[in-house]
């Protein structure tokens, strides 16, 4: 009997670049289960302000999720979830969550007061993900990088078994 792999599509509207990237089911059960359960989602995608290359979708439903696999320093072409549930300096009071998309090198997971936080690798990147985000590396000058920029693209993230 073989397994299917589920697979999330990343696509930005503006630019027309999508990517396929499998989801990490054996290392985070719950938390792939949940983000396949909120498939799909389309928002306003983000570019990072203190973490550095990455742009981030917000979701509308913030939920805590068992740790699993989590990291602060993740590779080019992850998807990871992030969840603060209210407590930070910065963030205030309301419980936020969100869908990340690292694009590049040198991404240190960080808050609003430059604290060190964590997300949960839920995908990682199949077919050249991080090269696939070029589009995001090059509509960014450098002075964009490290500050928030609210309208770079909308994301889509929908999900696959192949």
């Amino acid at each position: 009997m073989s397994v299917q792999l589920r697979r999330i599509r990343l696509s930005f509207s503006a630019t027309g670049e999508s990517a396929v990237a499998h989801l990490l089911d054996d290392e985070a059960p719950a938390v792939c289960q949940q983000i396949w359960d909120w498939l799909p989602i389309e928002r306003k995608a983000i570019h990072g302000q203190f973490s550095g290359a990455e742009v981030f979708v917000l979701l509308e439903q913030p939920k805590r999720l068992p740790a699993e696999q989590l990291v602060q320093l993740p590779l080019p072409g992850e998807i990871l979830y992030f969840f603060d549930p209210g407590t930070s300096v910065g963030g205030g009071t309301q419980a936020s969550a969100e869908i990340c998309v690292v694009y590049d090198r040198g991404v240190t997971l960080r808050g609003p007061e430059g604290v060190s936080v964590h997300g949960q690798p839920v995908c990682q990147n199949t077919w050249r993900l991080e090269a696939r985000l070029d589009c995001i590396r090059q509509s960014l000058s450098p002075g964009t990088l490290g500050r928030a920029t609210s309208t770079v693209y909308r994301a889509r993230y929908v999900g696959q078994a192949f």
